[in-house]
């Protein structure tokens, strides 16, 4: 991937499925370019869901700083998207 030279790479909804999220740094570290944006989401309050596989990882403004130490982050939001109840009865209800 490192020939493709990204802007921006996006990790989205993945570290709560890794166990050793070392490999991913290490890859992403080597991947991103000096300037380029990395994009990392995940949720903070969601309850654990079993399929895919869920380490429960909800991490704070402090462990993702820790965890990404390596690079400069710029922002942190929490984003609120309501309930999962609410997400789901959204789906069903725009679903046609």
């Amino acid at each position: 991937l490192h020939e493709f030279n990204p802007d921006i790479v996006i990790v989205a909804n993945l570290l709560e499925h890794l166990d050793d999220k070392g490999p991913l740094l290490s890859s992403l570290a080597n991947l991103l370019r000096p300037g380029a944006c990395l994009l990392v989401s995940g949720p903070y309050e969601f309850p654990f869901h079993p399929d895919p596989w869920d380490n429960f990882f909800r991490p704070s403004k402090l462990e993702l700083a820790t965890l990404f130490s390596a690079f400069s982050i710029e922002s942190y939001d929490i984003i609120e998207c309501g309930k999962l109840r609410e997400f789901l009865g959204c789906l069903l209800y725009t679903s046609d």
